[in-house]
């Protein structure tokens, strides 16, 4: 299977649009500057919107996106306000419960390596020192740039 057809279907896709209601009817819902332009507020919202589906989509996994959530108040992406995302995807892990998909790159990869710390490394330590390694490296290098851009994308 190359493709999933029916993504716009399937049980990630229904959870981000979940998770992303209350987000869209604000969006919806506030007053434009213009009829033919956003206010600042929707801006900042689609930003954030876009930010968003990419950071849920760089890790992948329903569990994850759920015990996430929507992030309202943030304001800046860095070390520091990564650390929430890194905490919660740790707290997952610890249950057993993956953060990666492995429907498609480059999750794939992570999700294997997730899979191997969470199952098959004998020692503990390792085993969370490995996830919370591999959480940060998606956080630093897979969504800065998407940060930096996300209001031009939204665009």
């Amino acid at each position: 299977k190359l493709n999933n057809v029916r993504r716009d279907d399937d049980a990630t896709t229904r959870v981000v649009r979940q998770t992303t209601d209350a987000v869209c009817e604000r969006w919806r819902t506030h007053e434009h500057a213009a009829a033919d332009s956003w206010s600042d507020e929707q801006r900042s919202l689609a930003g954030l919107l876009v930010f968003h589906v990419g950071l849920w989509r760089a890790f992948g996994s329903k569990a994850f996106i759920q015990s996430l959530g929507f992030l309202h108040d943030l304001q800046s992406w860095n070390q520091e306000t990564w650390r929430h995302v890194v905490e919660t995807a740790l707290a997952c892990f610890q249950k057993g419960i993956p953060c990666f998909t492995d429907a498609y790159l480059p999750n794939r990869a992570c999700s294997f390596a997730e899979g191997w710390a969470m199952r098959m490394c004998p020692d503990k330590s390792v085993a969370l020192a490995t996830a919370r390694s591999l959480y940060e490296q998606v956080c630093q290098q897979h969504l800065c740039n998407l940060w930096q851009h996300r209001n031009e994308i939204a665009a």
